[in-house]
């Protein structure tokens, strides 16, 4: 990536090949010279870690429910919600759901999302596959 050429013909391939690299090596690109030779990388934790403040990270979690799941009528998160009402809750195979109708966070316990009296509840089942997306602050 050292001798990358950013010419405008190559500028699309060259987006393309960092984006690669950062989700590959996890090295961000943060100085360059007018041909976009690299001479300064820092690590993604770096960039960061440097006072990078009020940023978001998206996040996705996907359960396979249990009985457990099933009986507690919630699932729990790796982190807390950065905004609730920008939770989405996927079914595999299933339509689009709604945060305030079908599922909510608990007011309590901010990592758990629940369907405890709200549309979901008696509808999902052993075995439901659930993708969650949501951000956290960093």
């Amino acid at each position: 990536m050292s001798d990358a050429n950013f010419d405008p013909v190559y500028k699309e391939l060259a987006q393309r090949a960092v984006i690669r690299e950062i989700a590959q090596t996890g090295t961000l690109l943060v100085k360059a010279d007018s041909l976009g030779r690299l001479y300064e990388e820092k690590t993604v934790a770096e960039v960061l870690g440097s006072g990078v403040s009020g940023g978001k990270v998206y996040e996705s979690e996907t359960f396979v429910l249990t009985e457990t799941d099933i009986s507690n009528k919630y699932v729990q998160l790796g982190d807390i919600p950065a905004d609730a009402t920008e939770i989405e809750l996927n079914i595999q195979n299933a339509p689009a759901q709604y945060y305030g109708e079908d599922f909510k966070q608990d007011e309590t316990y901010k990592k758990r999302i629940t369907w405890e009296n709200m549309a979901l509840d008696g509808d999902i089942i052993l075995g439901d596959k659930i993708t969650i997306n949501y951000t956290k602050e960093l």
